[in-house]
This record gives structure tokens, C-alpha cells and sequence, in this order.
């Protein structure tokens, strides 16, 4: 017996010991002799086991001088797994725009509804041109698309892109040019345009001009597959209903996203095979926009990146995935990661490889924060519909308050204001609070090395770039004051709906005058008071709908519902104010109808004062 547990010690010392030997599946290094390379590619390993050794499945390929050096591998992960892109898929829009651009087929400062169908776009607030620019830039001023995420039902999901994307159309909030927004919609109606342009569809495009002449066998960009269906068996993680594609629609693997970066990066002397000028790629990776020096970029839609080279791509982190696509075209390095394990990872590689660019410290006087005190608002939120409030109950809460220091001439305080509990560097935090350093004029620098800069001008702060998002000034009726007391009163009308209820009853028990009768306004109290309990129960399962992942079709019953409650409502109040001097009501009686009416009247007020009608 002594025998058999000693053995079962040895042999799981034996298997804890190999783990990570089991976990890191294959490793494969080209350069060996340059020793640069070798500190990057120690550097790569070193990160990828600390992170990706507990992933189900993960790929790494480093490029130095412009080709892949190094390859490593984790779990079931290998050169030929397939995963999905997400933003990644982006990408693939930006070269074929570029590419049009070169032959002539598009203009990037030219307004795009002259390449678009007559009245496509129907919801612009605004008549200033929109151009392709806007679209790479994000800042054609659309509000974030959220509900294009869950627009349609599983079959919709298959019309053409033009027909999706007019059902789609988010609100522009914003003039174009002025505001970053992140619009995911923008990437998708480039791909559109591209549509348009060429005469052929999307994934028609990408096969012929870009997957096709590098050999990208293994990679589709419709998010059902269709353009690559024997992919289909060999996702890992599963096919998922990309709804505003082609954003994030693309699936591949790191031997494919190798063969595309290399020819981002072609050899000194070399023409890329995907422009037929050099000057086309070199244009693409200038910036397009540009709002401080040490505030990141876009270059064409590649995202730049924080690091002490001028380092482009995309990077996203999201459930069940995360990946990196980081390039330098001016040294020739770069790195693609991807892998099922969700939102680790990716960030820790590229900071690990990239570095953080270096800051010059100001030794001049700087102005005094206190004109930047303000409550900001994310910009690229939703403004329209009930997905505006529902923002505000995010784990990503838009809100961030500046209070200013009046002990230190150069510091701000930070409130990050949440409803809910969110994560920073492993803690547990509600809400944020941070105190951040101004070492320019209007740029401040938190301790992670984050920057935080004010757009200050006019005596105003026109907006302010947290972590490469942009927010505004929050204006008086969106404030967290504004919200806090609309989610009180809601609670409050909720609950105090019962009362006549209870009324109803007391008065039945007692057998005196009844609060429900044949006539007058007392009829009217326990249907109002029904109506404002159901309201109230059915846009909280819409609220909670909104982070369900469900379509518009599946919340279509809580419209209805909200319409049909809103319209029982006023119907009731009316009546109620009609036969009012008509009913013999007691005291207390009177006090409820009262009290009835008012909260009806609020939680109406509520529903068209936050959208809660579509």
C-alpha cells in the first residue's frame, strides 16, 4: 500500500513537472545566430508561457527584418488553426480600399454617397461631407452601433450587405471629423463601398485581390464561412454569427496572417504583391490622423500602437478569444498572436516586444488643471434608443469624472463611475479612482504610464483621449445626477405602484366603499396601477436583454408591450381627470389615485426621456 501512494506521488510530481512541457506543444526559431532576434524571440517565449500556458489553444509567429523567425505554440494550437479574427478582420477592408485608391476607383477625400445607391444613408444629422478618411479614422461621427450586434433574426442575418446595413444605420451624433467613435459600422459600410466600386461582393474582392496572390488558403472573411466552407470543421472555439460583419466576420490562422504581413513588409528593393507601387503602402501607413504626439494615431485604419517605434494593427480582446496583428514597418518587426483564451494575453505580448515610448518630461511652467474639471461622457456611446441608458449599467462604464488637486499644481483626480463591479490589474475596484500627473500642457500621465489628454481651446475642454478613446463633456441632462434620480424614481413608482393594489384589498376586507366600482375614476386605479407594474417588470428583462446577445426580433414583444402599457396609461389618467369630481373617494383614496397618476406620469416621462420605445 506504502508502495502504490509513493508511485501515485512520483508519477503526479512527474506530470506537474511536465506540464509545461506538454502545454508548450512546438516552438520553431529560424534566427539563431542574430542576437537581437534571439532576445526577442526569449522575449516572445517568456511572455507567451506566462500567459498562454493554461490556453486550450494559442499561436504565436514573430517576424524580424521583415520575415517570420519564430513560431510557438500552445495547447492544441498549431501553424493551421483556424480562429476567429475579430477586428483583425478589419484589415482586409483598409488594403482593398488602398488598393481601389491606387487604380484609380475611388478618392479617400471624396464624399462616399457619391459611391453609394441615392439615399442610402437616411439618419445624418449633419450635411458636411463624409469621406472614406472618416471611415478609417472612426470619426465620421456615427454613434457606437450596439444594436447592429443584435439587430436581426438568424435568417435575416444572410441579406446583402447594402440591405443589412441600411437596416442598421446608427445615429450620427457627431459632425464628421470632430470625433473619434469607434464605429464599427463605419468598417462595414467601407466594405460596401468597396461593393459598390468594384462590381463584385466583399468576400468576392478579398479572395480575387488579396487571399488568392499570397496563397491564403486558410482564411474567409464572410462571417458565415461561405467564401471558405471547408473551414467550417476546424474553428476553433466554433463559428460564431458575426452580425456586423465584415468587421469581425474574418476567420484564419497565423500561417495565413503570416503570409499577409510579410507582404506589409516587403523586402528592401521588393514591390509588395498587393499594390503595384511601394508608394501605396507607404502612404497607407502615414498617419490619417493625428491629435498629439504621444496620443496614438491611425494610420489608413491600421490603429497604432503605443511603443518606442512607430508600431501599427489591431488588437482585440473579447469572450473566448484574443488576438494581436502588430507590425513596425520601418525595422521590419512584427508579431501575430491568437488564441481561445479570451482577453489575456495580447496586451502583455505587444507591451513585452514593442516597449513604451519614451516621454519628454515638460520643465516649463504648465496651466493649472482646475479649467478641465468636468464629468465626461465616452463618445463613442449609444445616443438614440434604449441602449443609450442601458450604457450607463455597463461593466465599461462611459462616465469619468476630473476633480482638480488643490495642493498639487499639476494633478488631477480620476473617478471612474460604474454601476457595477469591474477589474483592474486583478482588483476589485467600484469606482476608479486615480490620481494622474500633467507633464505637458493638457497631457497628464497616469501611473501605468497611460496617457490622458485635454483638447482645451476657447476657454472649453472640447473633448478629452483616455486610453485611446475619446470622451466629451457630459451636458446637464445626461449627467450622473440625471441618472441617479431616474433610476431612484423608477425604483420608487415600481414599487409604490403596489400601494393601490393594496388599497383594492384593504378596501374589499373591510367592506366600505370599494376601490374598484362601476363607476367613476376608482374603476380606473387597479388597471393604471397594473400598467405601470408591468411597464416597469418588462424594461427591466430589456434592460437585461442587452447584454443577452439577443436579436431586435426577440425583443420586439417589450416595444409592443411598452407602447400598449404607455397607451393603457394615458387612457387611465384621462379617465381618471374626467370622472374625478364624479367618484365619492375618501381621504386616503384620493391621496393613492394621486400618488397613481404621478407615478404613471413618471415612468412615461421616463420611457421618452430615455428611448425606451425603440
Amino acid at each position: 500500500m506504502r508502495k502504490a501512494v509513493c508511485f501515485a506521488l512520483l508519477l503526479a510530481l512527474i506530470i506537474l513537472a511536465l506540464s509545461p512541457v506538454l502545454a508548450k506543444t512546438n516552438a520553431q526559431s529560424l534566427y539563431t545566430h542574430d542576437e537581437e532576434a534571439l532576445e526577442y524571440i526569449e522575449m516572445v517565449d517568456h511572455i507567451g508561457d506566462s500567459a498562454f500556458m493554461s490556453a486550450a489553444s494559442a499561436s504565436i509567429v514573430l517576424f524580424y527584418n521583415g520575415e517570420p523567425v519564430h513560431s510557438a505554440f500552445y495547447g492544441t494550437g498549431d501553424a493551421d488553426t483556424v480562429y476567429r479574427l475579430g477586428d483583425i478582420s478589419s484589415l482586409f477592408v483598409w488594403v482593398s480600399v488602398m488598393q481601389l485608391k491606387e487604380r484609380g476607383m475611388l478618392e479617400l477625400d471624396r464624399d462616399i454617397r457619391d459611391y453609394l445607391p441615392n439615399n442610402f444613408l437616411r439618419r445624418l444629422r449633419f450635411n458636411d461631407p463624409i469621406t472614406m478618411e472618416h471611415l478609417m479614422n472612426q470619426n465620421a461621427g456615427w454613434e457606437d452601433c450596439w444594436r447592429s450586434e443584435t439587430a436581426f433574426s438568424e435568417g435575416d442575418e444572410r441579406l446583402p450587405l447594402g440591405e443589412y446595413l441600411s437596416l442598421v444605420e446608427p445615429g450620427q451624433a457627431y459632425r464628421p471629423g470632430t470625433l473619434k467613435t469607434e464605429s464599427t459600422f463605419s468598417t462595414s459600410l467601407a466594405a460596401y463601398i468597396i461593393e459598390c466600386v468594384s462590381g463584385k461582393t466583399y468576400p468576392e474582392y478579398v479572395r480575387e485581390n488579396i487571399l488568392a496572390p499570397l496563397g491564403m488558403g486558410s482564411t474567409a472573411v464572410d462571417r458565415s464561412l461561405s467564401d471558405n466552407p471547408e473551414l467550417i470543421d476546424r474553428v476553433k472555439g466554433g463559428v460564431m454569427a458575426f452580425t456586423l460583419y465584415p468587421s469581425y466576420g474574418a476567420y484564419g490562422t497565423v500561417s495565413d496572417l503570416s503570409k499577409f504581413m510579410k507582404a506589409l513588409m516587403p523586402a528592401e528593393g521588393a514591390v509588395s504583391p498587393l499594390f503595384s507601387s511601394n508608394e501605396t503602402l507607404e502612404n497607407m501607413f502615414s498617419y490619417s490622423y493625428k491629435i498629439h504626439d504621444y496620443i496614438n494615431g491611425i494610420s489608413h485604419g491600421f490603429i497604432e500602437r503605443d511603443g518606442y517605434i512607430k508600431t501599427l494593427g489591431q488588437n482585440v480582446n473579447m469572450s473566448g478569444f484574443c488576438g494581436t496583428f502588430a507590425l513596425a514597418p520601418e525595422n521590419g518587426l512584427g508579431i501575430i498572436l491568437l488564441s481561445s483564451l479570451g482577453s489575456i494575453g495580447a496586451d502583455s505580448t505587444f507591451d513585452g516586444l514593442f516597449g513604451k515610448r519614451n516621454i519628454e518630461i515638460a520643465t516649463e511652467e504648465l496651466p493649472y488643471p482646475s479649467a478641465l474639471t468636468d464629468e465626461f461622457m465616452r463618445a463613442d456611446h449609444p445616443h438614440s434608443g434604449y441602449q443609450e441608458f442601458v450604457s450607463y449599467l455597463k461593466v465599461y462604464h462611459p462616465l469619468i469624472s476630473m476633480e482638480y488637486s488643490k495642493f498639487s499644481e499639476n494633478k488631477l483626480y480620476l473617478y471612474s463611475k460604474m454601476y457595477s463591479i469591474n477589474y483592474r490589474a486583478g482588483a476589485t475596484y467600484l469606482p476608479y479612482f486615480e490620481v494622474i500627473t500633467q507633464i505637458q500642457p493638457y497631457l497628464f500621465m497616469d501611473k501605468a504610464g497611460n496617457m490622458i489628454y485635454f483638447d482645451y481651446s476657447g476657454g472649453v475642454v472640447n473633448k478629452m483621449v483616455f486610453d485611446g478613446v475619446e470622451y466629451v463633456p457630459t451636458e446637464w441632462n445626461r449627467s450622473l445626477a440625471v441618472i441617479n434620480s431616474s433610476i431612484i424614481l423608477v425604483y420608487l413608482c415600481a414599487l409604490c405602484s403596489l400601494v393601490p393594489v393594496v388599497g383594492v384589498v384593504i378596501g374589499i376586507v373591510h367592506n366600505k366603499r370599494r376601490c374598484i366600482s362601476t363607476r367613476g375614476a376608482s374603476k380606473l386605479l387597479l388597471p393604471l396601477a397594473l400598467a405601470i407594474l408591468i411597464t416597469t417588470i418588462n424594461n427591466g428583462i430589456l434592460v437585461s436583454y442587452s447584454s443577452a446577445n439577443l436579436t431586435y426580433a426577440q425583443t420586439t414583444w417589450q416595444f409592443i408591450i411598452n407602447y400598449v402599457m404607455s397607451a393603457v396609461m394615458i387612457a387611465c389618467v384621462l379617465g381618471m381627470a374626467i370622472t374625478w369630481k364624479k367618484s365619492e373617494l375618501f381621504k386616503y383614496q384620493r391621496v393613492c389615485y394621486m400618488l397613481t397618476i404621478a407615478f404613471a406620469i413618471i415612468i412615461v416621462l421616463f420611457m421618452v426621456f430615455w428611448g425606451f420605445y425603440y
